[in-house]
């Protein structure tokens, strides 16, 4: 379930994680902290102070130099070795208590040995020392509160990010135990070596700062220079963090490296300052100056106090005043004093900034999880509260004085008793209250996800597509509460249409249909984000780091088709956009308004969300198959209607039978394809005895073949009425098919043969159609005739070539659809072939039906059984023999 405690971690970003360490790891350090300051705040162990060139300053009556050594002395020697600070630190410093170690002073111009032994003892200022330690935990705490509070609440925002190293090593650092560093036994040098040197608490916090204004405010543009300091500061922080670490560990003084760490410190603490000003100028906008007003005004007035400390107690001091200087003493306290309080007035300053202003925008982080805390669980403190008043109410008051009278351990027996009556009475009604609390707060996980998973196996079942977004937007506004859901889907013009709108409405608690007219282009951020992510893309309009609302911002400016997204998404208040995808092919878009109660999608949500977009999308890519399939069965019907119309008409324009005449037989046999390819032959008598036998194949397929069809006998019945001869009447034909024919590559082709049935004398021509075969004395040949097919162009040349038959002898046209025959193995059949089986069957036949009748079988036999994807015509006319 999507409301258990494994679940709730589950779903948390995975620095979630590394700040819930960072917690556990600053408490340690913390509380460490704390106890050292107030177990050795003010103690000290070798008694006296020096000035950097080793003159003792001052000597304490209570330590363990008094009467050894004197205001004035000078330090030649330490333990036999040339005095230094580097040895200083070595060998006294460094030394526990109890260690012994050997000064060779200079006094009064002679050199003396004196031995000590490092002893604890109180130091004269040991309560101011506590009070600063104690300011010094109060600052470490807040940082670390700050630290953590951002990480916790916001791990996935980089900006958060740095935030959160900042404060969190400025809360390392802050606890500093220079003021307690040499009482310190092994065992908590070690403890404190592990706590701040490791983790660069000393020098990382400056850079890191650095690192997080330069993407504090967002939007400010940043220059190559301040890249390059940034990365000069992590560069110069590297090597002085590995010298004081192995500083500490080696128990070696490397004071060689003072002024170095103090240029360092006072050098980028200068560059954050300049980076700050820089900010606060870059920020045009009212409201983005005043939400960093307070924040950079408290960083420079803590710089500001920070480097003037630095800089007097580095610099100024140990040049105009000694050591023991009540004057600089007491200003050294002041700056010390005042800066840290000014850094505490800077971590408030940062709390007001966050909170009144919303800088990182965690106060609506805040506010959600309040409301979900004291909806869901605010059921336990009153079963809390009721387990107090049942144990107060037995052990106090005059009910317990009673209960004394039947012995000293009824007291506990009615508390052990009470108490488990309670907790299952508590259970039950617990049972009974936790559902209607997460009812009332959106939360029921459990019906949520039977509610989905109900969804996904309705969705395969359902096939059309109005259902489809119907059942999706009710289920998820059911499961959910969003606000709305709304699926856009492709409209054919390169964008997303709204296709079905919901609203959810909180008071009537039910959803319901809205009409909307809104669009998304192809191209747009989020659209193409979640297609090529294949990811939901999540939108916190309230949140002015939300990566996605801050591009469609952004990208909304001066761009018409960003601005159309921004205005669609935004008049939604969308916060989830999922796609709806299959096969790599994006079908639509799902978007989801903000949740009731302005609850945030759980990543589980998002999982499930995931599932029910991907079943949506094969619901839909079904149901488009479906409604394509059934389109392309209505349009094969219409084609198949529109093919046997054409066959029809095609076959209605041919002779109804054959041709027998006293000395001429006329034979027309045709075998259509699947698809009518728009052969023709007729035979037609003219007023004056004669006979017209064509043959042609228009071009195309179907009812258009069958229109120039019809076409060309229309015009052929019309001008044989007035017995023209052959050329003039193929001319005019073309001249009526080229006006007639608006579209380009539309004609026919056409073989045309005149007969005089007295004289046996043919006229013929071929205007794009194969030769025509003549059979005499046992020899076939083809007659020759070229010229172009009609209706192309508007003039054409018509050739025409007389012929005399005899008896016994046969003319023979066919139609491109033998020669072009296609077999198995995809090989023509051809005009050879063609030919010689035509000599082969009218050397053995005579009569025109079974010379057309053969020729047709032997082209199926050489097909291999392939079908004819065109139609196959032969007209056959044979001069009859005197015998028959």
């Amino acid at each position: 379930m999507r409301g258990t405690l494994r679940d709730q971690f589950r779903d948390k970003h995975p620095f979630f994680w590394v700040v819930v360490i960072a917690a556990v790891y600053a408490a340690c350090v913390w509380v460490f902290t704390v106890a050292m300051v107030y177990k050795y705040a003010g103690l000290s162990k070798f008694g006296y102070d020096l000035e950097r060139n080793l003159t003792i300053t001052r000597v304490y009556s209570e330590g363990p130099a008094a009467n050894k050594l004197q205001a004035g002395d000078v330090i030649r020697a330490i333990n036999n070795q040339p005095a230094t600070l580097e040895s200083f630190v070595e060998n006294v410093i460094f030394k526990p208590v109890g260690a012994t170690y050997t000064l060779e002073v200079e006094r009064n111009g002679t050199q003396q040995q004196v031995e000590l032994r490092l002893r604890v003892y109180i130091a004269p200022d040991a309560a101011d020392t506590q009070r600063l330690l104690g300011l010094f935990s109060l600052l470490s705490f807040c940082a670390f509160l700050i630290a953590i509070f951002a990480g916790l609440l916001r791990p996935a925002d980089t900006t958060v990010r740095l935030f959160f190293a900042a404060f969190f090593l400025v809360g390392l650092g802050i606890p500093s135990l220079r003021q307690v560093f040499t009482v310190l036994n092994e065992t908590e040098l070690l403890l404190s070596n592990v706590a701040f040197t490791l983790l660069g608490s000393a020098f990382f916090p400056l850079p890191v700062m650095f690192h997080f204004f330069l993407r504090f405010p967002p939007g400010l543009p940043v220059s190559r220079f301040w890249e390059i300091v940034k990365w000069a500061l992590y560069t110069a922080a590297i090597p002085l963090h590995v010298i004081m670490t192995w500083s500490l560990w080696a128990a070696r003084g490397v004071v060689i490296v003072v002024p170095f760490a103090i240029l360092f410190m006072l050098g980028g603490g200068l560059a954050l300052v300049m980076l700050l000003i820089r900010s606060y100028r870059l920020a045009k906008e009212p409201h983005q100056k005043q939400r960093i007003k307070w924040i950079v005004s408290g960083n420079l007035t803590v710089l500001f106090f920070f480097l003037l400390l630095m800089l007097f107690e580095g610099v100024l001091w140990p040049r105009l005043f000694s050591r023991s200087n009540p004057v600089a003493e007491m200003i050294d306290r002041v700056l010390l004093y005042l800066s840290h309080l000014i850094l505490l007035g800077n971590f408030v300053a940062w709390a007001y900034a966050i909170l009144k202003h919303r800088v990182l925008d965690i106060n609506v982080v805040i506010r959600r999880s309040l409301r979900y805390l004291l909806a869901s669980r605010g059921f336990i403190l009153i079963e809390a509260l009721l387990a107090f008043a049942l144990l107060s109410f037995v052990f106090a008051g005059r009910l317990g004085v009673w209960l004394d009278r039947f012995g000293s351990n009824t007291r506990t027996l009615i508390t052990i008793l009470g108490t488990v009556l309670m907790v299952l009475a508590l259970q039950t009604v617990n049972r009974k209250i936790r559902p209607l609390i997460d009812r009332r707060f959106f939360r029921d996980a459990y019906d949520a996800q039977q509610i989905l998973t109900e969804l996904t196996s309705s969705l395969r079942a359902t096939t059309n597509v109005n259902e489809v977004l119907e059942l999706t937007t009710a289920k998820i506004q059911q499961a959910l509460y969003a606000a709305n859901v709304t699926i856009f889907l492709r409209n054919g013009q390169h964008d997303f249409q709204s296709a079905v709108s919901s609203d959810y409405h909180e008071r009537e608690k039910s959803s319901r249909a809205m009409n909307r007219e809104l669009h998304l282009p192809e191209a747009a951020f989020v659209v193409q984000r979640i297609h090529n992510s294949s990811q939901p893309a999540e939108i916190d309009w309230d949140d002015p780091y939300s990566p996605v609302a801050t591009q469609l911002a952004a990208m909304a400016n001066g761009d018409a088709a960003a601005q159309q997204e921004f205005d669609t998404l935004r008049a939604l208040k969308t916060n989830l956009v999922l796609p709806l995808a299959a096969k790599d092919e994006l079908l639509g878009v799902l978007a989801l308004g903000p949740r009731a109660g302005d609850l945030p999608y759980s990543r589980e949500d998002k999982r499930m969300l995931m599932n029910v977009a991907g079943q949506t999308a094969l619901a839909l890519e079904n149901s488009r198959l479906i409604e394509q399939k059934i389109d392309l069965e209505a349009e094969h019907n219409r084609k198949t209607q529109e093919l046997e119309e054409a066959r029809r008409l095609q076959l209605s324009m041919l002779p109804k039978g054959n041709v027998k005449l006293d000395r001429l037989e006329i034979t027309g046999a045709m075998r259509t394809a699947t698809e009518v390819g728009g052969d023709y032959y007729d035979f037609l008598p003219l007023p004056d005895g004669r006979y017209c036998v064509v043959i042609g194949d228009a071009t195309g397929h179907g009812m258009s073949a069958g229109l120039i069809v019809g076409m060309v006998k229309m015009g052929l019945t019309s001008r044989l009425q007035t017995a023209p001869s052959l050329q003039p009447m193929i001319e005019d034909l073309n001249t009526a098919l080229k006006l007639s024919l608006a579209h380009r590559g539309v004609g026919m082709c056409l073989g045309a043969t005149m007969i005089d049935l007295t004289t046996l004398q043919v006229e013929l021509c071929s205007n794009g159609m194969p030769f025509p075969y003549h059979f005499t004395n046992g020899t076939l040949r083809a007659l020759e005739l070229k010229a172009q097919p009609l209706g192309f162009l508007k003039r054409v040349n018509v050739p025409t070539a007389m012929l005399q038959m005899q008896p016994g002898e046969a003319l023979i046209w066919v139609s491109d659809g033998f020669e072009e025959r296609m077999n198995a193995r995809n090989e023509e059949w051809g005009a050879a072939q063609v030919a010689a089986a035509l000599m082969e069957i009218c050397t053995r036949e005579s009569s025109g039906a079974t010379i057309a009748r053969a020729l047709i079988a032997a082209c199926d036999r050489a097909s291999d059984g392939r079908s004819n994807d065109d139609d196959m015509t032969i007209v056959v006319i044979t001069a009859l023999r005197e015998s028959a």
